[in-house]
């Protein structure tokens, strides 16, 4: 095992790790970055992307799937390199565990007044499996729930429909949908 500085280019990671000390690579993983990384992350009132995004590495190595989602989150919304390669992690982390997170809808009607659902894909990845749930009232009074595959992928920054055939339906009217799946797109 030799000792790299943690400004070299990690192993596993691909990325420079933060501006520490000493870190050790193995055959197995990056053996004690914790310890430095995590002070300085507590001493700076903001600190680096850099840093938070390793610890998120880390965290998703060691199968810590929550710890690793707060340290991109982090970096996320810091943009550059590191963020946007944050937010594709996030994405990959809690996709399937939030898609309504990721993925944002609306409501419209067709020609014939029947429920039409819209979804954006939100995330820099493309993804598919989106699966709606309408919520709505049948003619007994009880309360119904009927989902509707989106067919396809669906490009990042891209919009995609299915006509669910309910109706009536009035536009500008209550949405009765939520997303309920999608994973990233192999």
């Amino acid at each position: 095992m030799a000792a790299k500085t943690a400004m070299s280019r990690s192993r596993i990671f691909g990325l420079p790790l933060a501006r520490t000390s000493w870190v050790k690579v193995s055959p197995v993983g990056v053996t004690n970055p914790i310890r430095r990384l995590t002070p300085s992350t507590r001493r700076n009132p903001l600190p680096t992307a850099p840093a938070h995004f390793a610890l998120g590495d880390i965290a998703k190595v060691r199968g810590n799937r929550d710890e690793a989602i707060e340290h991109y989150k982090v970096v996320s919304s810091a943009g550059g390199e590191y963020g946007q390669a944050a937010t594709t992690e996030l994405v990959k982390l809690d996709l399937t565990a939030n898609p309504g997170t990721y993925v944002n809808h609306g409501c419209s009607a067709d020609g014939n007044g029947n429920l039409v659902v819209s979804v954006r894909n939100e995330t820099t990845v493309q993804i598919g499996g989106v699966v709606v749930a309408v919520l709505y009232t049948d003619a007994n009074g009880g309360q119904q729930q009927q989902r509707f595959s989106i067919r396809g992928q669906i490009p990042a920054g891209q919009v995609a429909s299915v006509n669910t055939g309910l109706g009536p339906y009035t536009a500008g009217s209550n949405c009765p949908v939520r997303v309920v799946a999608a994973e990233i797109a192999e």
